[in-house]
């Protein structure tokens, strides 16, 4: 990552089907506001904060581009650029649409309009293990159900067991180190994000090159290592999960029970 300049992308498209935007009656879930605050604004302070260099990407919706030029108007027009995608059907088809315009001495840093607890230590600990990673592709997580049980009871979130030991949820930070984005790694990835709420299909996608791997992976008996080479072996590319120390870390605002906790934070 040395010399390298990393471009920012916030995914803030609208699902077809977005419970929290429609409870609350906004047009877009990044528009939904906790403690007088937008949810992605909380989201750019803690890129600026971090002092990550702007601009920062846009990913939304052709028909969303003047909401959010008017929501948005409290920044000044060249902190954001806005890259919408009239062909959205996932998140990952605007990925690789910013992947395949970089240059090679760019890299990307991925998050969501809805990760309202990310901070600048979270920031600082992801890219400097990033740093440290000869990994092509890198996914923050969680580690520890009962560490985040025990200290946010209301929350629940989207859990993974690898072993008694380690159970992992995703964080909503991803690295890319170059642009080697391709048609097969492209299609698994919308795979892998069609399934992110669903373990078990996850967990056959993740490891449907190696059989053995998935049988300890469904009988829990199996490692954060193991899982970096199987996901490594299908999606055709290094890949690396990296543990974050913070719980609240994989905390997004997806059910009106996230909202609640977050207002009361």
């Amino acid at each position: 990552m040395v010399g390298m300049q990393i471009i920012t992308l916030i995914l803030a498209g609208k699902r077809k089907k977005d419970n929290l935007s429609e409870a609350f009656s906004v047009e877009n879930k990044a528009f939904l506001k906790i403690n007088h605050k937008y949810l992605i604004q909380a989201v750019l302070e803690a890129l600026d904060n971090a002092n990550l260099p702007k601009p920062y990407l846009l990913g939304i919706l052709e028909n969303q581009k003047a909401i959010f030029r008017d929501k948005l108007s409290f920044l000044p027009e060249t902190d954001y650029i806005l890259k919408p995608n009239t062909n959205y059907q996932s998140p990952v088809q605007t990925i690789t649409e910013v992947l395949e315009n970089l240059n090679d001495k760019q890299s990307l840093l991925i998050t969501t309009s809805d990760n309202y607890f990310l901070n600048p230590q979270i920031l600082e600990e992801f890219l400097s293990k990033c740093k440290k990673s000869k990994a092509q592709f890198l996914v923050g997580v969680v580690n520890g159900q009962e560490k985040l049980i025990s200290q946010y009871p209301k929350t629940k979130r989207t859990w993974h067991k690898l072993n008694s030991q380690t159970w992992l949820s995703g964080a909503n930070l991803f690295f890319f180190q170059d642009k080697f984005i391709n048609q097969k790694s492209k299609e698994i990835l919308l795979k892998l994000e069609s399934q992110r709420k669903n373990p078990l299909r996850f967990a056959i996608t993740v490891a449907s090159q190696n059989f053995w791997f998935l049988l300890n992976l469904i009988c829990q008996n199996t490692s954060i290592e193991k899982c970096n080479e199987a996901i490594s072996k299908t999606m055709g590319f290094s890949t690396e999960l990296i543990i974050l120390s913070e719980p609240k870390a994989c905390i997004d605002i997806d059910t009106i029970t996230d909202y609640e906790f977050a207002q009361s934070a």
